[in-house]
């Protein structure tokens, strides 16, 4: 999470496809879960103490992960990833609506077509940039 203090992170755990606990990062050491993992996943919502801008960052979502059964209940789990990372989304080769008033993305979780939002030239967008972690883990 390159030199962002992890208290600035939450981390939301996903067993068995169902939302299990919400943790701050600086506290997530070990989760204990009792009954079988048949999968697991992670997404990770920047939060920081100090807010530095309006904008609200996306949340980063790991590949979903199916242990071995050999296993149990005993993961061992490091994600790595760019903080730069919650400022961005991905098109994934989705459709975009190109008009004169702007372009459009369609919002798979609301069922409807959103006007992308144009940055003002004077918002420093990268005012948080920081580039020393170049590596990102989901499984």
């Amino acid at each position: 999470m390159g030199n962002e203090s992890l208290s600035d992170y939450q981390c939301i755990v996903f067993v068995n496809d169902v939302k299990y606990c919400l943790k701050r990062c600086d506290s997530l050491t070990a989760i204990p879960v009792n009954s079988p993992i048949k999968s697991i996943y992670f997404m990770f919502i920047r939060e920081p103490k100090t807010v530095t801008t309006t904008y609200i960052p996306l949340p980063l979502t790991t590949n979903k992960y199916i242990p071995d059964v050999k296993n149990g209940n005993n993961l061992e789990v490091k994600v790595n990833f760019n903080d730069i990372y919650f400022y961005y989304k991905a098109f994934n080769n989705e459709k975009l609506k190109i008009k004169g008033d702007g372009i459009k993305i369609f919002n798979s979780y609301k069922g409807k077509w959103e006007k992308l939002k144009r940055v003002p030239d004077s918002t420093n967008i990268f005012s948080r940039y920081n580039d020393k972690s170049v590596e990102l883990d989901t499984f």
